[in-house]
């Protein structure tokens, strides 16, 4: 499993890097993939805002690849919106804030009670802050564009809601962990991504590792590592469709200092997708379904995602 998952992230960067010394003589309008980031930075004082849309299933546990079992018949709907902010310093340098609004829903039986439980949950996450530095740029004669990115996840989301089962009973210490829009940690995060302009062909790849803390109600997430290929090519000035592979592991996360064997795992999904420059405003839109899992025993495996993005250039 480890072999696949640093195979797949040293492809993503390394197929971004192989062709080609020269600069195309045009380049390509700034459309690209929805997931996988690029390995550009803005230009000084340019400011970007964007509006990223994820909807997600999960309805099946798994162990490795197989379906199993799953008494307690565990359903996640999930909305995530990703409130993007991007601001150019100059000398290869940029910022970006990303500040995340959750709409979850889980619906769980209780085999012991023989009661269900519906719960929800909205609210702000846990906001992310990235400085993004440019290591190597097409636009001064390099082969690639490539950045690396070192940011922080904040606490911004809440920690403390209470769920109820239909028939009253609360859940102790906060339970779902999974259901609260926030952690309570702070945590460091690495980034490194690239991209190959090669006339109306465009390559991305990207990796990104987060280094999770514990948290509030003893609980800390399984680290997150993120991989990252996208390949796209320019049918038209304003219309580019794309495809990608995207990756996401997911170590077993812990409680009071117990890794819970039911989470993490790894998935791979194909997602189909396509960007259109309209002036000032990207439209991007994708439709994400796994072609590989390995999870952990008794972990939900994802169904599928529908990503939309629309960004403004101011």
């Amino acid at each position: 499993m480890k072999k696949f998952t640093l195979s797949v992230a040293c492809i993503c960067l390394a197929s971004s890097m192989a062709l080609g010394q020269q600069m195309p003589k045009k380049m390509m309008p700034a459309l690209g993939p929805i997931h996988s980031a690029n390995g550009m930075t803005l230009p000084k004082d340019t400011f970007v805002t964007a509006v990223k849309s994820v909807f997600i299933k999960k309805d099946k546990a798994y162990d490795g690849d197989d379906k199993i079992f799953n008494p307690r018949k565990q359903s996640i709907n999930m909305q995530r919106y990703n409130f993007i902010f991007r601001y150019g310093l100059g000398s290869g340098f940029d910022l970006r804030f990303l500040v995340p609004a959750f709409n979850k829903k889980l619906d769980m039986f209780n085999p012991r009670a023989r009661t269900w439980g519906h719960f929800k949950n909205q609210g702000v996450g846990d906001m992310r802050a990235f400085l993004r530095y440019q290591l190597t740029s097409q636009k001064k004669g390099d082969s690639f564009f490539s950045a690396i990115d070192l940011g922080l996840e904040l606490p911004t989301g809440d920690t403390n809601d209470d769920f109820y089962f239909e028939n009253g009973i609360k859940l102790p210490n906060h339970n779902p962990l999974g259901m609260q829009t926030g952690d309570g940690s702070i945590d460091p995060i690495l980034g490194l991504s690239a991209t190959k302009l090669m006339g109306k062909h465009r390559l991305d790849g990207s990796m990104m590792y987060f280094f999770n803390q514990k948290g509030k109600n003893k609980f800390k997430k399984g680290d997150h590592f993120q991989y990252n290929l996208s390949y796209g090519f320019k049918l038209h000035p304003m219309f580019m469709p794309n495809v990608e592979l995207n990756g996401k592991y997911f170590g077993k996360n812990e409680l009071r200092g117990k890794k819970q064997n039911n989470t993490g795992g790894n998935e791979v999904f194909l997602t189909p997708g396509f960007s259109s420059n309209l002036g000032k405003v990207k439209v991007f839109a994708g439709y994400s379904f796994p072609i590989y899992r390995d999870l952990n025993k008794g972990a939900l495996g994802t169904k599928n995602m529908i990503t939309l993005k629309l960004s403004y250039k101011w």
